[in-house]
């Protein structure tokens, strides 16, 4: 199960930066939130947990628990769980600035994940 998600994140992470440069906000931000969900289930694995049908919120919460992620990395990546939610939900277009925080948001994700 974790080999699948890290072979997720190496095939869906340089779509997000594409994303960005190519002007596709809502695409960034939705593909940043498969890297960010698939990281997360990663690094809850390595902690000797499986994520089975938690939620992305329940995971990342358990991860701060857990002190594998800080308090502000835990705020961004909330906050691009979010963003990802009005995009997909209320088919909100994010702003430029948005979508870099994004990027960023899913490049920290990594950061944890890949050496």
């Amino acid at each position: 199960m974790g080999k699948d998600f890290l072979d997720g994140i190496k095939r869906w992470l340089p779509v997000v930066p594409a994303a960005h440069q190519a002007m596709q906000p809502d695409q960034c931000v939705v593909n940043s939130h498969i890297v960010i969900e698939y990281s997360a289930k990663v690094l809850y694995l390595r902690q000797g947990f499986n994520p089975g049908y938690m939620s992305l919120k329940q995971i990342l919460d358990e991860l701060l628990n857990l002190a594998t992620l800080t308090p502000q990395l835990h705020v961004e990546l909330n906050w691009l769980r979010e963003l990802r939610n009005k995009v997909y939900h209320e088919a909100y277009l994010p702003t430029p600035v948005e979508s870099e925080r994004a990027l960023k948001a899913a490049q920290a994700a990594v950061n944890l994940v890949l050496p």
